[in-house]
């Protein structure tokens, strides 16, 4: 997989408030915009041995509170009219959601564990196969004015499987590179997406369209992270990932030339540093009809 590391000036960023919020806001999101998910049902991979639903809206979010262990497919939905985000995060034994929350999501390791996450633009659902170790896990909408927030527990399943889905792209995420096939087939498919990182990274997934080149992608994203009330430019899909985690995430891909980037935010200084995309985590890739 060829990667491009292509040279940008810092971005300066603002300190953090007591919870961190505001920031989170600027660091995270200004680079970040809506997800447009998969427009086709993804069904469960045979693998997946539950299937639970969470849905956000504008006072709330629902779901169940207990599932199982093991593999777990998750459709995660915008039941609002407000741009939401849904991530997902197991506490650490004796910590708090409270407590954990005064961290961005995966930046604080002895609070809480980041599993995964996305940003849905209302009516929009993702599909996801999470791996869910017992434990009590929070879920969170960290950019609403006031943080939304769903508490669940997931008990332990002596039978959970945890055979591995059939897929066929692999991406694996680390400091800071993607590694995945240059030439992926068009449709729908579950992609298995590993962290072998030291950090959260996430998925920002672009088509390349009327005459947009990566030189001039790059560009427009850094700008519009620097102006977030300007932003015109849309990821078709975008997903974190938390460290040491393999999420499996479903997309559907018409031909066509496209880039991934990591908009997160460098987590090993804080105030966190510069985007990862902006130390080089991009990648090129060509879907075939």
């Amino acid at each position: 997989m060829q990667h491009n590391p292509i040279q940008h000036k810092p971005m300066s960023f603002r300190r953090r408030s007591a919870l961190m919020l505001p920031v989170l806001l600027l660091l995270l999101l200004t680079a970040c915009q809506p997800v447009r998910p998969a427009s086709v049902a993804a069904s469960a991979p045979q693998a997946a041995t539950r299937d639970e639903t969470f849905s956000i809206d504008e006072t709330s979010i629902q779901g169940p509170s207990e599932i199982e262990s093991g593999l777990v497919k998750m459709t995660l939905k915008n039941s609002g009219q407000a741009y939401h985000s849904l991530f997902v995060s197991r506490l650490v034994a004796d910590t708090t959601m409270q407590e954990a929350m005064k961290s961005l999501p995966g930046a604080d390791a002895s609070k809480s564990t980041l599993v995964g996450g996305g940003f849905l633009v209302s009516g929009a659902s993702y599909d996801v196969l999470l791996d869910l170790a017992p434990g009590a896990y929070y879920m969170v909408d960290f950019i609403a004015k006031t943080p939304i927030t769903h508490e669940f527990v997931v008990s332990k399943n002596a039978t959970a499987n945890t055979t591995a889905p059939t897929m066929n792209v692999t991406l694996t995420e680390q400091e800071f590179a993607f590694d995945m096939p240059d030439k992926v087939a068009a449709g729908t498919d579950w992609w298995q997406i590993k962290n072998m990182g030291k950090q959260p990274h996430d998925l920002s997934l672009y088509k390349l369209e009327n005459g947009m080149t990566l030189e001039s992608l790059l560009k427009t994203v850094t700008t519009e992270a620097a102006q977030p009330e300007s932003r015109t430019l849309l990821p078709m899909d975008q997903w974190a990932t938390g460290t040491g985690q393999t999420n499996w995430l479903h997309l559907d891909l018409t031909a066509g030339n496209y880039v991934i980037l990591c908009l997160t935010p460098d987590f090993s200084t804080m105030p966190p540093g510069e985007s990862h995309y902006m130390k080089g985590m991009v990648a090129s890739f060509t879907v075939l009809k």
